[in-house]
């Protein structure tokens, strides 16, 4: 069996007083480690006060190892607060049976697949509550993929951002696992428009650990990715946000042909046949 893979799910509903939100299954980087983005949940909250459904039960693990059973919503923390906030007393669920174990492991990736848009600080939180687990990580690792590989997989990420966090947290990957970086790093100075870091330039390059999994420096740092301004790439994430809650209510109606035209004439002008060009 896969990693996630149990008896067939059952959907029902379940009181919604019987579900746990825990905040470290809330994998998204929100101020103060709130469990919701205040905007998105009300949005929600309108759209079933006007009569709207959602597609999607919650994400629900029951965990029956202590005894009495205990449900850990592991999707849908917004649509959660929203039913909360319209005095629903049971909502729709999708049970899966397992331990909070395997309810972590399935919120590790499941924003990559549908709901409000990952940031890259979503992402890197989801990688990093992998990578503090010693023992999920041996799970996902089971399966015979290498650790940046299995990481990746389970959260739904690319390499690139695995290898970051691993050096933003002090690690490195040595013989299959995951352990404290002991060798000395040069601090990195230049930033990037995702957020991360590239070394400066200094020594000659070490390219790999003793066992080749981990990059250790580069011989030839990239130089830092092309920005685009920052007001432009508000305006196309709000475009992005209506466009989905558009579709999660099923309205005929679409996004404002004035604001797609207005987003998409101000971001052409930066982009080439290879992609943005430098603003």
């Amino acid at each position: 069996m896969g990693l996630t893979d149990r008896p067939e799910p059952v959907r029902q509903y379940l009181p919604l007083e019987r579900l746990t939100f825990d905040p470290r299954l809330q994998l998204r980087d929100l101020p103060g480690g709130k469990l919701y983005d205040e905007e998105t949940a009300a949005d929600y909250a309108a759209h079933l006060a006007d009569g709207g459904e959602f597609a999607d039960p919650l994400g629900v693990v029951e965990d029956r190892s202590a005894g009495d059973a205990r449900y850990w919503v592991y999707a849908g923390y917004h649509r959660g607060e929203a039913y909360r906030r319209v005095g629903r007393p049971s909502v729709p669920c999708l049970i899966h049976p397992g331990t909070y174990t395997d309810a972590k492991l399935r919120a590790l990736g499941e924003n990559a697949r549908h709901g409000l848009r990952r940031s890259p600080g979503d992402q890197r939180k989801a990688v990093a509550a992998l990578l503090a687990d010693p023992a999920l990580v041996a799970r996902v690792c089971a399966a015979g993929k290498g650790v940046h590989e299995a990481v990746a997989a389970a959260c739904g990420v690319g390499r690139s951002t695995v290898t970051d966090a691993l050096t933003a947290l002090g690690l490195r990957v040595h013989a299959g696992k995951v352990v404290p970086r002991t060798e000395p790093v040069r601090p990195a100075q230049t930033p990037t428009a995702a957020g991360l870091t590239v070394p400066p330039p200094g020594p000659p390059p070490v390219t790999s650990d003793a066992d080749g999994d981990t990059p250790l420096w580069t011989a030839s740092p990239p130089p830092p990715a092309a920005v685009l301004p920052p007001d432009l790439i508000r305006r196309a994430n709000e475009l992005y946000q209506k466009a989905r809650l558009c579709q999660l209510r099923g309205c005929d109606r679409g996004v404002p042909p004035d604001l797609v035209a207005g987003v998409l004439g101000d971001l052409l002008p930066h982009l080439t046949a290879d992609g943005p060009a430098p603003c």
